[in-house]
């Protein structure tokens, strides 16, 4: 594994927020991103970060099923819909795709197997694990379970997983889960999060999100 991705992982903290609830579904929207590949979500979440926001409330709901949407910017983030309506029935949930820059050779391929040993991925597992814990501590947070790091396959693709459940202040405790990917000169983030009450409402949905990820944006 290079080494400029160890440092760049190690120091790279993420720390998501809290909102609204929905209902279990099974229908999914595909979203082209630029410079990056496709993604389905879940219908019960809308685009809350991305150039194309205003175009996709204009389009009909049948048009936006069967087509499809084209989304550019680094930074894509999803999000369960209802976050700014007054509802008592809180919940969680966010979809987050980023793209890092870098320069060419920087990174592996992106269809190269990722790999680490096993002293690797422990530098990994101590440096953002603890990194984490002093995020979130100035935060008024904290780490309440730590499911390490490892190296898995998502959309064929290999990508480094990071996983754990955090709370803020006295609010709802949250999994996240977050795969990196390599691409020569840039690495792609793919952060799935939801709050770990609503389990039931959420991860079966997400978990198929997860897979339908598709980096098609392959680097020479």
């Amino acid at each position: 594994m290079k080494k400029q991705f160890l440092l760049f992982s190690s120091l790279y903290l993420l720390c998501v927020g809290f909102s609204y609830g929905q209902e279990a579904v099974a229908t999914f929207v595909e979203y082209r991103i630029k410079d990056v590949g496709t993604i389905r979500i879940p219908v019960t979440m809308k685009l809350q970060g991305g150039v194309y926001k205003e175009i996709s409330e204009a389009l009909a709901k049948d048009l936006l099923t069967k087509k499809g949407y084209d989304v550019t910017g680094d930074e894509v983030i999803f999000q369960q819909k209802g976050l700014n309506e007054a509802k008592g029935d809180y919940s969680y949930a966010r979809v987050m795709i980023g793209t890092d820059h870098g320069s060419p050779g920087e990174y592996e391929r992106i269809t190269a197997k990722l790999k680490a040993t096993p002293e690797e991925l422990s530098f990994l597992n101590s440096t953002i694990k603890k990194g984490l814990i002093e995020s979130f501590d100035g935060l008024g947070g904290k780490l309440i379970r730590w499911d390490g790091v490892s190296i898995v396959l998502v959309g064929g693709r290999t990508a480094l997983k990071t996983a754990y459940v955090r709370q803020i202040d006295t609010k709802p405790s949250v999994y996240v889960e977050m795969y990196q990917f390599q691409n020569y000169d840039r690495i792609h983030r793919l952060t799935i999060s939801y709050r770990q009450n609503d389990a039931t409402l959420w991860k079966a949905d997400l978990e198929k999100t997860k897979n339908s990820f598709s980096i098609t944006n392959v680097r020479p």
